[in-house]
């Protein structure tokens, strides 16, 4: 680790301290493709099971348009007239997969989340120790901010990468192997066809992501020096106020966030180009709860966030990011919106969310 913000340097993937990182935790990410992997393939079968049942055992045709290795394995097992006879047995396939589809669900979903904790908990520890080693000198030049933004929310986003995307990735893999050889086993022409467009798009993908790679650095570098300058205001806030200091302070936080505004937008605009344009929210609390719902993605997490970084931000004085806003002054403010699962606990995300809101209001009800 070192203090230095971006200096132009490229930047190389590092997959020997990857390894380290996740040693302990490979068997899991392997098992977890494995059972992703089987998750997919009877995703794929269930649709087989029906057609097959509904035109070639109900419907009385003598050719399917299935697969030719599916239909030999059909045949295998005594074909039409003893699927006929054994009609219940469709109904039994069709429930075994469905049955492997959901338990290959959940444990993949176990064994990623082991993956993503006990790596998590490992970087947090030896970024942890290596704090403690490094000289003083170190910590005179580095900014207090950068480092905690490096040691919790990076350190949250390698976690979540591993927990989510990783997964995606796997699962969207598979699902295009298992689809092109059952494409292909039925129709190579079509199957062609089909998948011609496939390399463009992966390389259209590739040359877009380089590109908002870089903005994506530069932005949350700058939002470190923006929690940098909020750390230090909200712990020097006594001495800040002892030397009539305030109205520097005010100017540098204003320039620092006009800074991260700059940046942010031009990361908006790069996501724009694919049609991905950010809404602006507008929300309006009244006493007692208030229930926000949406569509999945929709962007009911960002509006949480938005409104709780608001009142912090005037709880401690500080100009709000909205063009107006009305506001009360809070005893205190809680926010749950991490990923709060734990495996220790056999909690998942949403029970540990129950867990912490039942000890939210329990200290309400204490005042």
């Amino acid at each position: 680790m070192n203090g230095k913000k971006s200096d132009g340097k490229k930047r190389h993937f590092n997959l020997k301290l990857l390894n380290h990182f996740l040693k302990g935790s490979w068997k899991y990410l392997l098992l977890g493709a494995l059972f992703m992997a089987i998750a997919v393939l009877a995703s794929y079968v269930k649709p087989f099971v029906v057609s097959y049942t509904v035109d070639y055992v109900i419907g009385n045709k003598t050719d399917t348009d299935m697969p030719q290795f599916f239909r030999n394995w059909l045949e295998a097992v005594g074909g039409r007239d003893f699927i006929v006879k054994n009609f219940i047995l469709c109904a039994v396939a069709l429930i075994v997969c469905q049955l492997v589809y959901a338990l290959s669900v959940h444990l993949r979903g176990r064994c990623i989340g082991n993956a993503a904790e006990g790596t998590a908990k490992k970087m947090r520890d030896e970024l942890y120790m290596h704090l403690q080693r490094v000289p003083y000198d170190y910590h005179k030049h580095v900014s207090t901010g950068d480092l905690i933004q490096r040691c919790t929310s990076d350190v949250n986003t390698v976690r979540n990468f591993i927990a989510n995307q990783v997964l995606e990735i796997l699962r969207t893999v598979a699902m295009i192997i298992v689809a092109a050889v059952v494409m292909f086993s039925i129709n190579v022409e079509m199957a062609l066809v089909s998948t011609a467009i496939l390399p463009f798009l992966c390389l259209a993908s590739y040359i877009y992501f380089r590109k908002v790679k870089s903005q994506f650095t530069i932005s949350d570098e700058t939002e470190g020096k923006l929690s940098a300058t909020i750390q230090e205001n909200l712990t020097g806030v006594r001495v800040v106020r002892a030397f009539g200091r305030e109205q520097y302070e005010v100017e540098k936080f204003t320039r620092v966030n006009n800074e991260l505004h700059r940046k942010s937008k031009k990361l908006c605009d790069l996501l724009a180009e694919q049609g991905r344009r950010f809404v602006p929210v507008s929300i309006t609390l009244a006493p007692g709860a208030t229930v926000i719902t949406g569509a999945n993605m929709g962007g009911k997490s960002v509006a949480m966030k938005t409104v709780a970084l608001n009142v912090l931000l005037l709880q401690a004085g500080f100009l709000v990011c909205a063009k107006k806003a009305r506001m009360p002054l809070f005893h205190s403010v809680k926010m749950l919106f991490d990923d709060l699962q734990s495996i220790q606990s056999g909690l998942s995300g949403f029970g540990s969310e129950i867990v912490q809101f039942e000890k939210a209001l329990a200290e309400v009800e204490q005042g």
